[in-house]
């Protein structure tokens, strides 16, 4: 593990026990104001606003040793996600609920920002395996959180229980297994 991201990783995912439900709440831009409107004229409503999915919970990232010599690896933490594939962010959370790391994307590349610093990557795959030595299919987590198992070379998601909010992901090489629960 690199050094500065052991408290990072080692909330990466936090506390996986409970029952959730899917809650995709909407959430609208804040420029959704009357447009158009003058004294002198009826004010003509914008446009609806284009709406931002947002998903709150726990998830864990599970790690077996590379060898003997090696120790298994578990990260936990609590996250809020908006946006989709393409462009979004994801906070992470200890489990006292102080802000951990913010990772965000766009198709110009990713960052996280983490104690007022950042650090730059040219994909959100090489920011994933930067902060827990994996690649995680950030991705498609954003279609497997709306019960759509989207394939990912390499891992087997399982969205059987997504409408208790459970989602898990395995992959067999290297291993490691992602497990989210969706809270409301």
């Amino acid at each position: 593990m690199k050094p500065g991201l052991s408290l990072s990783c080692a909330a990466l995912l936090w506390g996986l026990s409970g029952c959730g439900h899917i809650a995709v709440q909407a959430v609208a831009p804040e420029n959704g104001a009357i447009a158009n409107a003058s004294p002198s004229s009826n004010p003509t409503p914008a446009p609806p606003a284009p709406t931002v999915a947002f998903w709150q919970g726990r998830l864990s990232l599970t790690v077996p040793a590379a060898s003997t010599q090696d120790a298994a690896q578990a990260y936990f933490a609590s996250f809020e996600l908006r946006g989709q594939a393409l462009a979004g962010d994801m906070t992470l959370f200890s489990p006292l609920g102080q802000t951990l790391v913010v990772l965000q994307w766009s198709p110009s590349g990713a960052r996280w920002v983490q104690h007022g610093q950042t650090r730059e990557f040219e994909s959100v795959a090489a920011m994933t395996e930067a902060l827990s030595g994996q690649p995680i299919p950030l991705e498609a987590l954003f279609d497997w959180l709306r019960g759509q198992p989207s394939p990912v070379p390499g891992w087997q998601v399982d969205t059987q229980a997504w409408h208790q909010g459970k989602i898990s992901a395995k992959r067999s090489h290297p291993p490691a297994e992602l497990k989210v629960i969706v809270t409301p």
